[in-house]
């Protein structure tokens, strides 16, 4: 009531269901990251028994969260051709969505152009499970060499 502003009651309800949420977020945080790396694991070996060619960008990773380069494939064109397929990955950020551009994010890491072009960020959350690395994989095997360019002669 201080300056003639009066607050209104307080969200006794919201407050402790966000400090219940907090809790269990804690206490399943080593659990989380235990899954969320196995799903990562999975998916690098399932890109390396597909046979791609691609490289993990970054060193200290979030768990579950990975941006992937395959050479000579547009990122932007494997983004669209999975979502056909019924998976969500990313290309750039959300605040460039729908521009051409490759994520500038990237390039600012000193990334060269035709790099950042072909890379996406592929997540996984707690919902994941080991079938749907399987998915993303036949996916991709089936949309990659459909959309990859044939590298430039040097």
């Amino acid at each position: 009531q201080e300056k003639n502003l009066r607050a209104g009651t307080e969200n006794v309800a919201g407050i402790a269901g966000l400090g219940l949420a907090a809790e269990i977020a804690v206490n399943n945080m080593e659990p989380m990251t235990e899954k969320l790396n196995n799903l990562t694991k999975q998916f690098l070996a399932g890109l390396n028994l597909s046979n791609f060619e691609f490289s993990v960008n970054g060193v200290n990773l979030i768990p579950g969260v990975l941006n992937i380069t395959f050479p000579d494939v547009s990122g932007q064109n494997l983004m669209i051709n999975l979502d056909l397929e019924g998976i969500a990955i990313s290309y750039g950020a959300a605040c460039t969505s729908g521009t051409l551009k490759p994520p500038h994010v990237l390039l600012e890491t000193g990334m060269p152009l035709n790099q950042a072009e072909c890379s996406v960020r592929i997540s996984f959350g707690k919902s994941n499970q080991i079938k749907d690395v399987a998915f993303i994989i036949e996916a991709m095997e089936k949309v990659i060499p459909r959309i990859k360019k044939e590298p430039a002669l040097v």
